[in-house]
């Protein structure tokens, strides 16, 4: 029962393995509840694809994409899939709950102490699926015009994290392969974690599943036309001049400290 697990075993539990299946998500609410309190008490959790479900509740899809994500349901991929999460539950048994990512995230925070460093990364995040590389050059091309800074989403994880948590936005190409790429999901997940802005570039006419709903619900959409591009450049405009305020600001208390 998942309320008596919440209360009295998350405290001596080193890991929570979750299987996503029709049943667990039908109890959306309760397993939502037990996997974000395993996040707060910094327990390492895992959810396993036991079967690709066509929908989830936004709210427990979300707190899955940013666990460690195992995908059973593809037997292609079973013996990778293994391979991961024995990893990742040996990393547990250690007492190493961090993924490479978090620690790769940490580092690249660290970094973040200097007020004036907040400026000389001055630009937005461009992330996108590699089909879509052509419109994301073309956008890149459009904003260097107007003397806009961009940094590409690239293959290394590190330097992609690196990128993100600089930047003063994230616009995020969605498109029906952006949905699928683990990569772009990852990006839209540190982003939101680290509550920088994301901008939604709609390429075409597609629907959004549940967890990006949930995400996009309250930002304003800007899609692949001339009208709706320049729209989009006013609002990373807007987001340089808070990043360039906040180091402002940052150098004030420096300098008076």
């Amino acid at each position: 029962h998942t309320s008596y697990c919440s209360s009295n075993l998350l405290g001596s539990t080193k890991a929570v393995l979750f299987i996503v299946s029709e049943q667990s998500a039908s109890l959306h609410d309760e397993f939502s509840e037990l996997l974000q309190k395993a996040k707060d008490m910094n327990v390492g959790s895992f959810a396993v694809w036991h079967k690709k479900l066509p929908s989830l509740d936004p709210s427990l899809e979300s707190l899955i994409f940013r666990n460690q994500l195992v995908d059973f349901s593809n037997p292609d991929e079973f013996n990778r899939s293994v391979s991961s999460l024995s990893i990742g539950l040996l990393k547990v048994a250690r007492g190493d709950t961090q993924l490479e990512e978090e620690v790769e995230e940490e580092a690249v925070i660290e970094e973040l102490t200097d007020p004036a460093d907040m400026t000389t990364h001055a630009y937005v995040f461009l992330s996108f699926d590699p089909t879509d590389k052509e419109i994301a050059a073309e956008i890149e091309d459009i904003f260097s015009q107007n003397e806009i800074k961009c940094k590409l989403s690239v293959d290394s994880i590190k330097a992609n994290s690196k990128h993100i948590l600089h930047s003063s936005c994230c616009i995020v190409f969605l498109s029906n392969t952006s949905m699928k790429s683990k990569k772009v999901q990852d990006h839209v997940a540190l982003a939101e974690n680290h509550k920088k802005p994301i901008l939604p570039l709609f390429l075409s006419d597609i629907d959004l599943n549940p967890a990006n709903q949930y995400t996009f619900a309250e930002v304003p959409k800007f899609y692949y036309d001339p009208t709706s591009v320049q729209q989009l450049i006013r609002a990373a405009e807007v987001n340089l001049r808070i990043m360039n305020i906040r180091s402002s600001l940052l150098k004030h208390e420096a300098s008076s400290a």
